[in-house]
């Protein structure tokens, strides 16, 4: 199970970093409408998650499958809301230190499973809460208080991918929340739909649908179905052999690792000292959260 949960979790890392690639690519080009391309984008991976992932046939319409549903359908829509908030905060230039933030915002889970099912934390555990919060708390040291500021907007993001993360844990520790048709991909995807949804809904500008963006959605697609099925696999692997607490920071660290390389090598960003260490700090503490 360990090997298995160490595997998931690197496939998923490599495909979240893919989604921050989008976001910044759309926060620097018109051509790439966010909203436009997550909707056909979502709408692909319904597709593709129902027809390889699922069992409908296995399918139990209960109260417990009913509350997974609930579940899995708000962590999505928040989900949706939290990447909108990051393509903008993406658009005043910082893109590693606002993909970092979002990315700490493990503690939430981490800290949940420590109080709701007593998972074990010890000295270097309580380093990293640290580290994270040093990391999350460096960059307000200035641009907190100016007017417009990125960081208002990556905060709230932070905050929104705390909760749906916390959600995203509930069905690998409450048996009574049942799927043996295999649908929380599915649902994630449906989810992602309606938050999108919702925003295209209350914004000013229309849909389009052009070559830049049917492209980037169906190769996306590929990847996002890849990890949405590996998400839920590492969690569940790394949940029965109690070390549910080690498949996130090991998703998220490789996540920030690969798209602080991007940043780096291809965008060529130039970072702040109190980002750059603050990029440092919030891997340090995902690392430790793992050992």
């Amino acid at each position: 199970m360990l090997s298995a949960g160490l595997l998931y979790s690197l496939l998923t890392g490599v495909c979240w970093s893919l989604i921050a690639v989008i976001l910044s690519c759309s926060a620097r080009s018109k051509k790439l409408d966010i909203v436009s391309y997550s909707l056909l984008q979502s709408a692909l991976v319904a597709a593709a998650c129902f027809f390889c992932f699922s069992s409908p046939g296995k399918m139990e319409f209960n109260s417990g499958f009913y509350m997974l549903c609930l579940i899995i359908l708000s962590a999505a829509v928040l989900n949706a809301f939290a990447q909108y908030l990051v393509k903008r905060s993406m658009s005043g230039g910082h893109y590693a230190p606002v993909w970092a933030l979002a990315q700490a915002a493990l503690i939430f889970p981490y800290l949940f499973g420590v109080i709701l099912w007593g998972n074990k934390i010890n000295g270097v555990n309580i380093a990293g809460i640290l580290f994270l919060l040093a990391g999350i708390l460096l960059p307000c040291r200035r641009s907190f208080t100016t007017p417009g500021s990125w960081l208002k907007t990556a905060l709230m993001a932070f905050v929104l991918y705390g909760i749906l993360q916390c959600l995203y844990l509930l069905p690998s520790h409450l048996k009574e929340l049942t799927d043996p048709g295999a649908m929380r991909p599915v649902l994630v995807s449906f989810g992602l739909i309606t938050g999108w949804g919702i925003i295209a809904l209350t914004r000013r500008e229309k849909l389009q649908f052009n070559r830049t963006i049917i492209w980037a959605a169906v190769i996306m697609a590929v990847f996002h179905t890849i990890s949405l099925k590996t998400f839920f696999l590492a969690l569940d692997a790394f949940g029965k052999i109690g070390l549910d607490g080690i498949g996130m920071p090991l998703m998220q660290g490789i996540n920030l690792a690969v798209f602080g390389l991007y940043t780096l090598i291809v965008l060529r960003e130039k970072r702040t000292p109190e980002n750059l260490i603050s990029e440092l700090l919030i891997p340090s503490g995902l690392l430790c959260l793992c050992l």
